[in-house]
């Protein structure tokens, strides 16, 4: 049964009015500390159908998270982070929280730094990025956290994240950026116990990125023009039997440059999927472009999947805009986006709004 459109202007006001929040940072030295951050990313969605042109309203959070970070040792840090998502969507008002990250980092050299945990996969430059400094309203899900089989075999660890290793840094003057993860993957599966391996290497061809979480757009803080190749395989998981090695291919690329006080962001990546399994063998691209006047930034984004076998191509077609209120760390954003999953166009079109405070 659809559910009465709400009021925007109230929303938009409970965005606007959000409360400030409180940095908490105990330090002893510059290699001694520990910082707790969070934020928060309420959200209205308005579900038009496709068939009957019924509309529903659902108000919910769409994530809460308590980041914990710091150092124990000038070369050895540390990052926890707690996810609960989608509180109060569907009428759900006790979504689990889980452990989203729980990482310990060694810091060796700018060139090779090693972290250990649960992590995040770097299967493009999008699945390394942290989900409060994205350019659109959210991830482009139907890419990321299908790269292994069966869900049920991958418990609960959150999307596109595994336990493991990872070595990564920047060589070559820092024009190279290395990212390679070997990660549990689903155990035990039909091949055996084999491990996960994950890479990405990238070029960068103006300013670098050498934090562990990159960002969707730096807003005008950095130059970043680069691109990358990258790969996912795993024994055992792949096909519809999940008895085939699973393998997954990418391309991506980035331009986020500031034009005066404006700038222009433009994403694109291919993905191809070569084995099956949660997400049928084929290829697939998105790509998003913005281009910011001050803290006003129009944005189009567009998703494309085409099976090679059975299953349905998916086509995404979203429009909107951002409004940077204070970057990151305070902001608004707007999404009117048109899905057709079938094989005849069938449009279901959504209507999102969210706003994100972050310290």
């Amino acid at each position: 049964m659809a559910r009465r459109p709400v009021f925007l202007p109230v929303w938009i006001g409970l965005f606007l009015a959000a409360p400030s929040a409180y940095a908490i940072e105990l330090v002893e030295d510059e290699d001694h500390y520990v910082n707790l951050s969070a934020f928060v990313q309420p959200r209205l969605s308005l579900a038009i159908d496709g068939n009957d042109n019924s509309v529903a309203q659902d108000m919910y959070i769409r994530r809460v998270r308590l980041l914990f970070d710091g150092k124990v040792h000038e070369n050895i840090g540390f990052y926890i982070g707690t996810l609960t998502a989608d509180i109060g969507r569907d009428a759900n008002q006790s979504p689990a929280t889980v452990i989203g990250d729980a990482w310990m980092e060694g810091d060796i050299d700018r060139a090779f730094k090693i972290n250990a945990g649960l992590l995040k996969l770097p299967f493009t430059r999008h699945g390394s990025q942290g989900a409060g400094a994205l350019h659109g309203i959210d991830f482009h899900g139907a890419f990321l956290g299908r790269y292994l089989g069966e869900p049920e075999k991958t418990g609960p660890v959150p999307v596109h994240r595994d336990l493991g290793v990872l070595v990564r840094g920047l060589v070559l003057d820092d024009v190279l950026d290395y990212r390679l993860a070997v990660t549990d993957g689903v155990a035990p599966n039909a091949a055996g116990d084999y491990p996960r391996v994950v890479g990405r290497l990238g070029v960068n061809l103006m300013d670098v990125e050498p934090d562990y979480f990159w960002k969707g757009t730096y807003l005008g803080s950095k130059s970043i023009v680069s691109f990358g190749f990258s790969f996912d395989i795993e024994p055992g998981v792949g096909g519809d039997t999940g008895n085939k090695t699973f393998y997954a291919l990418a391309f991506d690329a980035l331009v986020d440059v500031p034009i005066g006080e404006n700038g222009i962001v433009a994403t694109v990546a291919g993905h191809h999927y070569g084995s099956g399994g949660t997400i049928p063998k084929g290829v697939g691209i998105w790509g998003d472009l913005g281009y910011r006047i001050k803290k006003i930034e129009p944005l189009v984004e567009v998703e494309y999947y085409q099976p090679s076998e059975e299953g349905n191509r998916r086509i995404g077609l979203f429009g909107g805009a951002n409004y940077w209120i204070k970057g990151h760390h305070a902001n608004l954003k707007l999404q009117v986006g048109a899905v057709d999953v079938e094989t005849k166009l069938d449009w279901a079109t959504e209507v999102l709004m969210q706003g994100q405070v972050m310290f």
